[in-house]
């Protein structure tokens, strides 16, 4: 019997050793990308300027000194059509607000105003809680990167725990700082930082899935000066309609038209 044992055992092995040879490891999930140019093409979706995004959200505005809370209807058409109406708690809007063309239209019911000039920062900020060029807000409210148009001048990225940075260099010193997730191709987070300090931090929370893409259903906003801004989308839907001057405000035949400054 021990021959045959001896015999037995050694097959054993033999087989053991052979099984061991050919495992084969569990492959592992790549993360990150090519190139920090890679990244920012994976968040910026081709334009579809055929697309009506519409949406009500609930918008809380914290500083020190106060705290304000509004409800919106906001509607957006790719790259520079944009659209908002206060939602007030009784009555119709008592805020009308468009931008196309590089031009800023603006209805005030109450005072009967109607205000037009150029969609620079500083008059959207009039109207919107940050000096934001439109399609900054229209970016930020979609969960998009920035289209950078300009060559940065130094753009790297590279894998930072479960999310992939890129670092963004301008040349007046403003470093844009933006963490994707690699395995759904979304942005998370956004922080933008100049030479004097200040700290601009956007985080996008809550995501949902619509027509193929994720769009953020929270978009928080510390602006690095003591404020803070939550827009909460309530409802995210896309049509194909584009009605007739939609995004070109007219004024009512009693407004009171006034120039915004240049």
């Amino acid at each position: 019997m021990k021959p045959f044992l001896v015999m037995f055992f050694s097959v054993l092995l033999l087989l053991g050793g052979c099984s061991v040879g050919k495992t084969i490891k569990p492959t592992e999930e790549k993360l990150g990308y090519a190139s920090a140019q890679a990244a920012l093409s994976a968040i910026n979706p081709p334009t579809d300027d055929t697309l009506l995004y519409r949406s009500t959200a609930r918008v809380s505005v914290v500083s020190p000194q106060s705290k304000i809370n509004f409800r919106i209807a906001i509607f957006l058409q790719l790259s520079d059509k944009l659209r908002l109406e206060s939602i007030p708690v009784l009555g119709p809007p008592d805020f009308f607000l468009t931008v196309r063309g590089g031009w800023i239209r603006a209805y005030l019911p109450t005072g009967g105003e109607f205000l037009v000039g150029k969609a620079t920062p500083d008059n959207l900020s009039r109207f919107l809680p940050l000096s934001w060029p439109v399609e900054k807000w229209m970016a930020v409210l979609l969960g998009n990167g920035p289209n950078v148009t300009l060559q940065p001048t130094q753009l790297v990225g590279k894998m930072e725990d479960s999310l992939y940075r890129v670092d963004m260099t301008t040349a007046d010193a403003l470093t844009e700082s933006l963490w994707i997730n690699p395995l759904q191709d979304r942005l998370e987070k956004i922080e933008r930082s100049s030479s004097a300090g200040r700290k601009e931090t956007v985080t996008f929370n809550a995501f949902r899935k619509m027509n193929g893409r994720t769009f953020p259903s929270r978009i928080s906003i510390d602006t690095g000066e003591g404020r803070t801004i939550t827009i909460v989308h309530e409802t995210m839907e896309t049509t194909m309609e584009k009605p007739d001057n939609f995004f070109t405000l007219r004024p009512p035949p009693e407004a009171t038209i006034r120039a915004l400054p240049d």
